[in-house]
């Protein structure tokens, strides 16, 4: 089982003065707490009585956008409004490629109505987003296993994830639309370094770098590819079987 967040001093102080903002006032600080990241600011600020539709659906919205998919978790089973503004929230996943998020909106019922005149499937073939694309052709399967399972693909891998099991690396090596659900999902817990283990790619350092090539542009500077491609290197030498001296 994964640790539980340990607030810091600054979270427990904003925390606390959520009991002193009118009521009102709530939802501005949930946008905040969105904005940041904080999957923990999140859940108190809803706690406190934030409403997850508040001025005017901006909390999902700034998840979409954001990539944000736990928290998208919350705010949907807090009654968010994925239809807002013409599906506004599954365009930003599909224009960027974010296939947790895609597949999220549409296993939670999100559907191609048209935001700015356009609808999602045009900015995922604009942005040239082939993952997007495949699960808004496939939008009613993923209902349908959602329906059967009681779990979306990206919400079990994000269960799967926070839970410590092992990641289907066979799978996510396949360079399709569920191997990208993984790859967001652990992005957005911030676990890619479990992609890069260089037991998973002892023969494939090919492999390994296409891999690095798929994570989200603003993750790759954060995985350093030379050093990953070392670390198989030296996991090869340990587990080479060196002869045994003949004097």
């Amino acid at each position: 089982m994964a640790t539980p967040y340990q607030p810091t001093p600054e979270d427990v102080e904003w925390r606390d003065s959520l009991r002193k903002l009118p009521k009102d006032k709530l939802n501005d600080s949930l946008c905040d707490a969105v904005s940041a990241g904080s999957v923990w600011r999140v859940q108190e600020a809803l706690s406190a009585g934030a409403n997850a539709r508040g001025n005017g659906g901006q909390p999902i919205r700034k998840a979409a956008v954001s990539g944000h998919l736990q928290i998208a978790v919350l705010l949907t089973d807090a009654g968010a409004d994925l239809h807002i503004n013409g599906e506004e929230p599954l365009c930003w996943a599909a224009r960027d490629g974010n296939a947790a998020l895609v597949e999220f909106f549409l296993s939670r019922g999100a559907d191609e109505k048209s935001w700015g005149g356009r609808r999602a499937r045009d900015w995922a073939a604009d942005y040239k987003q082939p993952s997007s694309l495949f699960l808004l052709d496939h939008a009613a399967e993923l209902r349908e296993n959602k329906a059967k399972t009681g779990s979306g693909l990206a919400e079990k891998a994000m269960q799967d994830i926070e839970n410590g099991a092992p990641l289907p690396m066979a799978d996510i090596k396949k360079n399709d639309a569920f191997s990208d659900i993984y790859i967001y999902a652990l992005a957005d817990a911030g676990k890619l370094d479990l992609l890069f283990e260089p037991k998973s790619w002892l023969g494939d350092i090919d492999g390994m770098k296409q891999l690095w090539t798929r994570l989200p542009r603003k993750c790759q500077d954060h995985i350093d590819l030379s050093e990953k491609t070392a670390a198989v290197k030296r996991e090869a030498l340990k587990s080479a079987k060196i002869p045994k001296m003949k004097w």
